[in-house]
């Protein structure tokens, strides 16, 4: 993983801010999986196919997602009417 998105979850880890984190980044032809911390806080260590409950958080996920898809010309986004 990229020393950078690692060094962050591992900030954030340290501080309290969050118990764990797993991050995926994909970027050309590489995708990097890892996980810090723990789950719950004090228990086992996090592991990369943990699943975990986002709830809300998915909404602004797709919408980036979305849009990046519209940007690359792989989707499109119209109004259809009767």
């Amino acid at each position: 993983m990229s020393g950078s998105v690692r060094d962050l979850l591992e900030r954030h880890v340290e501080t309290g801010v969050i118990p764990g984190a797993v991050a995926l980044v994909s970027r050309g032809d590489g995708v990097t999986l890892d996980a810090v911390g723990a789950m719950p806080r004090s228990g086992p260590p996090m592991r990369a196919d943990a699943s975990m409950r986002i709830q809300a958080l998915t909404q602004p996920i797709t919408a980036v997602s979305d849009l990046q898809l519209v940007r690359a010309g792989w989707l499109a986004l119209c109004l259809l009417y009767p």
